[in-house]
């Protein structure tokens, strides 16, 4: 399956806009913390479900935004995040290039997704999609 997705007000991590609002969130958090003696939550490996900092550091920045649209509308909250992954074994010796890169979109807003598609048997067939794995 495809989709075609509209990045809108994207939270983009490939730009240094993005970036800087990600370290601007995670010093906010820190702060945050410290305050309330909470202790700050902490990344235990590399699947998502062990990403546990940056989840928080992540949904405090769109908590934070949430609160800077009550005070000026022209806020807006992010409707899409996108992420470059540098993941997997280096393709050759001190190669900056990795075998598992990957950029990955988050879709917050559904109006976003524009479109879904399916893919045809014969693309199926190149990635070896068996076929009862995609019965429709």
């Amino acid at each position: 399956m495809g989709a075609v997705i509209g990045l809108g007000r994207c939270l983009d991590l490939t730009t240094q806009n993005g970036i800087e609002a990600v370290r601007s969130a995670y010093e906010s958090l820190v702060e945050l913390q410290a305050l309330t003696g909470e202790p700050l939550p902490k990344n235990t490996g590399k699947q998502i479900e062990q990403r546990h900092l940056d989840c928080a550091v992540i949904k405090h920045l769109h908590r934070a935004r949430a609160q800077m649209a009550k005070a000026d509308p022209s806020v807006l909250p992010y409707q899409t995040v996108r992420a470059i992954f540098v993941e997997g074994k280096e393709l050759y010796d001190g190669a900056g290039f990795r075998g598992q890169t990957h950029v990955q979109v988050c879709v917050i807003d559904p109006l976003q997704i524009m479109g879904v598609f399916r893919l045809p048997e014969w693309k199926r067939d190149i990635y070896g999609i068996e076929a009862e794995l995609y019965p429709f």
